[in-house]
């Protein structure tokens, strides 16, 4: 099983190959939407290298490539899309369970788990 930081790597040389390659390179865009001015800020979301790799795997001749030229298996691609899935699905459970932390409870068991802060004088005297 590949890390977090191999699947990355994978995903950059992919796109690094589809940049040289530019009828890859413009059915990425038709598929996923982005265009040359937005691949910046695109590559900053947690999907993007994700979607890199799904694209990758959808076109048979773009992976053909990837495999002549990077001289990657389609299982290490797949390996790396694994772990980008897993990535996502642990991000999600992280963010709904501090998201709905007490909201089951009711409001004077959630007031109890805050700290008690001490007294203060709402208008203090000169």
């Amino acid at each position: 099983m590949l890390d977090y930081k191999q699947s990355r790597a994978i995903a950059v040389h992919v796109l690094g190959l589809m940049a040289r390659d530019k009828e890859a390179l413009t059915r990425f865009f038709n598929v996923t939407g982005a265009s040359p001015e937005t691949i910046g800020a695109c590559a900053q979301s947690p999907g993007f290298f994700e979607a890199v790799l799904d694209f990758s795997v959808s076109d048979l001749a773009f992976l053909g490539e990837i495999e002549a030229q990077l001289r990657l298996p389609a299982s290490a691609i797949d390996a790396a899309r694994a772990c980008f899935k897993e990535a996502s699905e642990a991000d999600t459970r992280v963010v709904a369970m501090t998201s709905w932390e007490g909201q089951g409870k009711p409001r004077a068991q959630r007031k109890a788990a805050l700290p008690s802060l001490p007294p203060r004088a709402l208008y203090a005297r000169a």
